[in-house]
């Protein structure tokens, strides 16, 4: 996954350094956007803000045709794995929000899926607590 993001970087900054020579101005504000996939300029912006809602389904859609998947992938994924990668991490949860913008814990919950691993873990821990074993494995 990393090297995908960071050929899609790439790709926007190749994008972005042929638009310099066209209109500096929206160059300068891609290059400038915190986005992953910020929006294009058109007539009535620069680009570099929040793409609309709908801008990446067609794209999800192209992309799960390619890879054969079987089954719709959208957008939202992107918000679950983003969460789930950095409870993995254990990335603080005000961080993890800050990044995405979530501004509840409620929202970040909803954006969550708990793995079956991470369910067997909770479930060894209560289990050890319950019998007074120690753990013997790390969790």
């Amino acid at each position: 996954q990393l090297a995908i993001l960071r050929a899609h970087c790439d790709q926007l900054d190749e994008a972005n350094a042929r638009r310099r020579k066209r209109n500096p101005l929206a160059a300068e504000a891609l290059a400038g956007s915190d986005l992953l996939f910020p929006a294009p300029p058109t007539n009535h912006n620069r680009g570099g803000g929040f793409q609309s809602r709908s801008a990446l389904k067609g794209m999800f859609a192209d992309l799960s045709t390619i890879l054969g998947l079987g089954y719709d992938v959208s957008p939202r994924c992107m918000r679950r794995t983003y969460q789930d990668l950095c409870r993995a991490a254990n990335v603080a949860d005000i961080v993890t929000r800050s990044i995405s913008g979530h501004q509840t814990e409620e929202m970040q919950r909803h954006y969550s899926t708990v793995s079956p691993d991470e369910q067997r873990a909770g479930l060894a821990k209560v289990i050890d607590i319950a019998t007074g074993r120690e753990r013997t494995t790390a969790a």
